[in-house]
């Protein structure tokens, strides 16, 4: 199939030299479809004929001259001009090279030159045709990817924002373009707070492909923080030398939220189990204390009986009998506590609840240490909530479980210190159930518990002060209680920063 002859348009208003022109173009084997006397009806010809090519004469006649007429070509047809012209007045080829024409042809001029110079500007046509091709379908992709894509030179300067880095920085394409990148696309560290080093700095140092760590929010135009992963890669033309950075990002926070949302759910899965088998062990307690309490009880009244029968019988011995002895009743008695406290899990007492303000029941509690604790140098605060709560609670069992807690905050303060109690109704963010719950607190400036302890300090016989005659069943029996009465009981806890405990119950 033969090749398509070109289609030029000559724009001449000297007929003689028109026809020569058309002639000399035939013999190089094109073909001429037209030819026009003025800047207007060159315009008006080309926008009919679409040729491929338009020889302008510079100067023409009437109001809109060749290269009037060759910039409306050019912006509106996207076709190449080339100019004629008997003469090179330099204002008027100043004027020209605005307009970006493809050639030049100088009259007169031979069937050779004229050759080359169609064929270069067709040739520079057809080139730039494709690169701006190219380019669109570039630009097209780049604004239709569902990440951010900003690009910039080698100095780090913005050139180009998509319309998705546009919406996450909040920067328009035309503020950003000639702005420092870190200026545009601000990223801290979610952790830290400090700023994260420059990407396209660290892609030019590198010369390779990078990625942010872990963590990194954009701070968007209005303040806005936006959780995002990203990365940094080198733009480079065929030759391998570095032109640019283009950085590729994404928002993640909806990303960011099932992770904790599944890190959440796996923390409620891992407490539920450790629950489920603290209470297997507390039913595999309680089915052993009932066995062998009563076994052990009647021995230890046998022990404490004779242990007294042998003092009073040996009251005029030497110290180190009497010491002995005192041992015997010592040991005997803090073995019928263990006794008691099994039988306690073995048969828990029902509930015998009544209508209680815990502000009083703390402060009746209270009272049982007003005379102990000013000798070990430990302040006692109190920070009750000014609205009225009302719990259904067992008085004994719950005074019982403040008891324990206020005993171990001050054995937990040897050489002094405070304990702050507060009760409080739940704020809406700590539960969806805060207007129904009471949070009673009991904080001291202790010596607090490891984390390793604080993972066992609910376990049966676990106790970390053996050397101060603790049991180890204290926590155990008052989280119990707590259980019993539908609520919970957390202790919180660092070495040296000291023990929070809270009762959260349900009021009415």
């Amino acid at each position: 199939m033969p090749l398509k002859k070109k289609q030029i348009l000559i724009v001449e208003d000297e007929r003689i030299v028109a026809e020569d022109i058309k002639m000399s173009l035939q013999r190089l084997g094109y073909s001429v479809r037209g030819a026009a006397t003025s800047g207007e009806e060159a315009v008006k010809k080309t926008e009919e004929i679409r040729p491929d090519l338009v020889l302008m004469d510079i100067v023409l006649e009437g109001k809109m001259d060749g290269i009037e007429a060759a910039s409306a070509i050019s912006s509106r047809f996207d076709i190449p001009v080339v100019y004629l012209t008997a003469y090179a007045d330099k204002k008027m080829l100043e004027r020209a090279k605005v307009t970006e024409p493809f050639g030049y042809i100088l009259k007169p001029f031979e069937d050779k030159e004229l050759r080359s110079i169609m064929e270069i500007a067709l040739y520079k046509h057809r080139m730039e045709r494709k690169l701006k091709e190219s380019e669109e379908w570039f630009f097209t992709t780049l604004k239709s990817i569902g990440d951010g894509v900003i690009a910039t030179d080698t100095k780090g300067t913005v050139t180009f924002m998509n319309p998705v880095a546009q919406a996450l920085t909040g920067w328009k394409q035309k503020e950003a373009v000639g702005r420092p990148l870190k200026e545009v696309f601000k990223i801290i560290n979610e952790e830290t707070g400090k700023p994260v080093k420059n990407p396209a700095a660290r892609v030019l140092e590198k010369g390779s492909v990078i990625g942010l760590a872990n963590n990194t929010v954009l701070i968007a135009k209005d303040g806005k923080k936006v959780p995002i992963d990203d990365s940094g890669a080198p733009i480079k033309h065929e030759k391998g030398k570095i032109t640019g950075v283009v950085l590729v990002f994404q928002d993640i926070t909806d990303r960011k939220k099932k992770s904790d949302e599944l890190q959440k759910a796996y923390a409620d899965l891992k407490k539920t189990q450790q629950e489920l088998i603290q209470s297997e062990k507390l039913a595999a307690l309680g089915r052993f204390s009932s066995g062998i309490a009563h076994e052990i009880k009647n021995p230890l009244g046998i022990i404490l009986g004779g242990s007294e029968f042998l003092e009073i019988k040996l009251s005029n011995v030497d110290s180190d009998v009497k010491t002995a002895i005192d041992k015997i009743k010592e040991s005997t008695f803090r073995a019928n506590t263990i006794v008691q406290d099994l039988l306690r899990f073995s048969r828990p007492s029902a509930l015998k609840t009544e209508r209680i303000n815990p502000n009083d029941l703390i402060k009746e509690t209270l009272s049982l240490f007003k005379y102990r604790t000013p000798l070990i140098e430990i302040k006692i605060k109190t920070h009750f909530a000014k609205e009225k709560m009302y719990l259904e609670v067992d008085k004994n069992q719950m005074q019982q479980v403040f008891f324990n807690l206020l005993l171990n905050a001050i054995e937990a303060m040897p050489k002094g210190g405070a304990i702050m109690i507060k009760t409080y109704k739940m704020a809406p963010s700590e539960s969806s159930l805060a207007n129904k719950l009471c949070v009673i607190q009991v904080a001291d400036t202790g010596e607090g518990i490891s984390k390793k302890n604080l993972q066992r300090i609910f376990e049966p016989f676990f106790t970390t002060k053996r050397e101060r005659k603790g049991t180890g069943l204290g926590l155990s029996m008052t989280k119990m209680i707590v259980n019993n009465h539908k609520g919970d009981l957390v202790i919180e806890s660092k070495p040296g920063k000291g023990t929070t405990a809270k009762i959260v119950l349900p009021f009415h």
